[in-house]
């Protein structure tokens, strides 16, 4: 047989080839190689109970604070309408369907190097963890890109408003998603049809060696024999030779998407910073809200400054709180939404280090795959390391990923409607909560601001009147720009 070594003389030739073959096919493992799929199979099993409740808490919170549940929806700002798309459902979703697809392969695996029974699901479920994962880092990385770009603030730049930026990556992420996926899918389904005749013509190849091998006697050759076994060794060879070729491409495809894939996420992770800036200026500047106010006092700021749409939006709260209406769901709904960025910016930091990780991993992997594949003669350990190298890692990140963002999700729950008394403070008998002391804390600080800012709009209208030409400086104009942040944010 061609490509195969000599046996020695006096071996049966084809309980030898057969024995060859099947060790090639179907290595023997190391000790050890059960319980490690095994803590493999629990830790996925974990990773996707922990991202079922973190989604259930999620889902418990935002019906608790009277919103919306949705995946996808259409967002409007000034430079058009977008998708953009829920990252919290998304990875509700992915803690769902990627365990399910990891653990049915693990399974395979097991039956097919240890129990020895599995030949032909093997390749099936291998081949579908491909798309899924892919659908899912392609749908989190991008999703959570968008909703970043997607808040319009007074810094933005007007060519990525104006410019067809959006639209441009919009199509991008949705058009290129979808044309990726349905070739991962298209070459998935190729490469399982061939992994199926590899396995038909092995079944056949053995069980032709398996008969061949109890009829043979030694110094006899059956020129019929060994040419059937030849033909059956070629159509092997070429079916093997077929699937390589299908599974070599599908992991340069997936090589390279991982790459576009750690590159979004590490712009996301950048406009993560940015927010977190955003945020930290936010709070320093309502501490220092009445300092400023009242350090302005009668003097004359300067000539006077139009205020923007974000200041604006303010004023009317502010009015609106003086006027006695709802100084409690001022000063609540600020605290609120500082918290809910927090919030936003932990789960961003930590999804954007899971698909990073994951990613990063999964690159690695094909890379060596790649490497070792054609190597027929390799060891079980680098067999075993090309096999498993992204399920070990890749299970303690996510598990890891989704404690955290449990955590998250149960650090922020919000408090009952019935926790808060009149005045804003907690009852005697219930610890505040987070949102409750950041409510607490920024209380003091807004109503000093309410005042003072109606006091400083009165001053601004007597000069007005009186011809002095100038008027007080307008509140702080990083703080405008925050609340134009918090807004977008939270539509």
């Amino acid at each position: 047989m061609a490509g195969l070594p000599t046996p020695p003389d006096g071996v049966n030739p084809y309980l030898y080839y057969d024995s060859l073959i099947e060790g090639l096919v179907m290595p023997r493992t190391s000790p050890g190689f059960q319980v490690r799929l095994l803590v493999t199979f629990c830790l996925f099993l974990f990773f996707g109970i922990a991202s079922l409740l973190a989604f259930t808490v999620h889902c418990v919170a935002q019906r608790r604070l009277g919103r919306q549940l949705w995946l996808i929806r259409v967002v409007r700002r000034d430079g058009g309408s977008f998708l953009v798309g829920n990252h919290l459902a998304l990875i509700g979703a992915a803690g769902i369907v990627f365990p399910v697809v990891c653990c049915g392969a693990i399974w395979t695996t097991e039956r097919f190097y240890i129990q020895r029974t599995e030949v032909h699901s093997i390749t099936d479920w291998r081949l579908a963890i491909w798309a899924p994962s892919f659908v899912c880092g392609w749908a989190i990385s991008w999703s959570s890109l968008h909703s970043y770009l997607h808040v319009v603030g007074d810094k933005t730049p007007r060519w990525m408003v104006k410019g067809g930026i959006f639209n441009f990556l919009n199509i991008f992420s949705i058009g290129g998603g979808t044309i990726i996926t349905l070739l991962i899918i298209v070459l998935s389904v190729v490469g399982a049809r061939t992994g199926h005749r590899v396995s038909d013509h092995y079944d056949a190849f053995h069980t032709f060696l398996e008969q061949a091998a109890a009829s043979w006697q030694p110094g006899v050759e059956d020129q019929v024999t060994m040419a059937r076994s030849n033909e059956l060794s070629l159509s092997y060879g070429a079916s093997v030779e077929s699937y390589f070729v299908t599974f070599e491409t599908l992991l340069s495809i997936h090589a390279a998407i991982s790459v576009v894939i750690m590159i979004v996420t590490c712009g996301t992770l950048a406009l993560v910073l940015i927010l977190r800036r955003q945020i930290r200026m936010s709070l320093e500047d309502l501490k220092q809200t009445a300092t400023r106010i009242e350090e302005l006092g009668d003097s004359v700021a300067g000539p006077p400054t139009r205020r923007g749409a974000s200041q604006q939006r303010w004023q009317a709260q502010v009015r609106k709180a003086a006027r006695g209406e709802d100084v409690e769901g001022l000063h609540m709904e600020q605290a609120r939404r500082i918290d809910d960025l927090r919030k936003v910016e932990k789960e961003r930091i930590i999804i954007c280090f899971i698909l990073f990780t994951m990613s990063l991993l999964l690159f690695t992997q094909n890379v060596f795959t790649l490497v070792t594949l054609r190597d027929l003669g390799s060891s079980w350990p680098r067999t075993e390391f090309a096999l498993t190298f992204t399920w070990w890692f890749s299970t303690v990140v996510a598990s890891a990923g989704a404690i955290a963002h449990l955590w998250v999700e149960i650090r922020h729950f919000p408090p009952p409607r019935s926790s808060l008394s009149g005045d804003g403070s907690t009852s005697p008998s219930q610890k505040p909560t987070a949102l409750q002391s950041l409510s607490q804390q920024i209380h003091i600080d807004i109503q000093v601001h309410t005042l003072q800012e109606i006091d400083s709009d009165e001053q601004e209208k007597e000069r007005g009147r009186s011809g002095a030409g100038a008027r007080l400086q307008p509140s702080s104009e990083k703080r405008a720009r925050s609340v134009s942040f918090r807004e977008s944010e939270e539509e």
